[in-house]
């Protein structure tokens, strides 16, 4: 394997705990986004059912049996045991909301090549070894949230107050179309026609950004293309946490979200960027 240098940021977001999990082991890379039931279950030692999901897929994945899909398949089937072992009700298929889950982007690295998996809005984004040094999406981009953050720009045009809270009809609308329009490792198998992978030699990159939706920089319209650009410029001059400082800098002079459309306040934040040494 090439040599490399390797920097992580895990930065928690406005909730109580982190969901995110990244993980670095040998010469597997992933960050894993916990996506919580919405009924709001906690174990004995806090975790949310997000970070539950997160933290057994990252922990299967930690392991190394097989290629990344077939990690992600494992990880799949874990994450429903363990709802299975505690009682959540998984039967009721237009209430997916009752489910834990995880979304996430991996990359193996080989002697020469590279393999990369991505599972609904989490991201590879590659910065190009030639002279201009671009940023290059590794699979195709999902956006979970474009109808939910649509309505966010209403409210906001609106200067509606807790706009989150009137975006809960919009949340239970997106989860319940998991695995059905976009992927979740939520223990349903049809998980299995949403894995994008994808394997790219070495020699074309310089870089590799490994991240989940909450490193995306907030802007202004919903329907716009995210600022890959800035994201790779910011890195280039000082690192992830340049990316970090910019992603909450933003945030915080927005505290209502109505300037950057969004969700929440802010999310939590992971990112591993790998560095192919000459």
């Amino acid at each position: 394997m090439k040599d490399v240098s390797v920097q992580v940021i895990h930065s928690k977001g406005v909730g109580v705990i982190n969901e995110d999990v990244p993980l670095v082991i040998g010469n597997t890379f992933a960050a894993f986004d916990g996506v919580t039931s919405l009924v709001g279950y906690k174990n004995a030692h806090g975790e949310t059912g997000g970070r539950i999901a997160a933290r057994l897929a990252a922990e299967t994945f930690a392991k190394g049996e097989g290629y990344l899909r077939a990690r992600a398949l494992h990880a799949n089937t874990a994450i429903r045991h363990a709802m299975e072992k505690v009682g959540v009700n998984l039967s009721a298929e237009d209430h997916k909301e009752n489910r834990w889950g995880a979304v996430c982007a991996a990359v193996e690295l080989h002697e020469d090549t590279f393999d990369v998996l991505t599972i609904g809005d989490s991201f590879v984004l590659g910065i190009t070894a030639d002279h201009w040094g671009m940023g290059e999406l590794l699979t195709p981009y999902v956006n979970l949230d474009i109808k939910t953050l649509r309505r966010c720009k209403e409210l906001a045009d609106a200067r509606v107050r807790n706009i989150n809270q009137q975006l809960r009809p919009h949340i239970l609308k997106v989860r319940n179309q998991a695995n059905e329009a976009y992927g979740v490792l939520n223990g349903d198998p049809n998980v299995s026609g949403f894995i994008q992978t994808n394997t790219r030699n070495i020699r074309d990159f310089q870089s590799l950004l490994i991240f989940t939706d909450g490193f995306l920089i907030p802007h202004e319209d919903p329907d716009a293309e995210e600022e890959w650009d800035l994201m790779v410029r910011l890195y280039k001059e000082g690192g992830l946490k340049a990316v970090l400082s910019e992603i909450r800098a933003r945030e915080q002079t927005d505290p209502n979200c109505w300037h950057f459309p969004r969700v929440k306040v802010g999310d939590d934040a992971t990112a591993i960027a790998i560095d192919f040494l000459p």
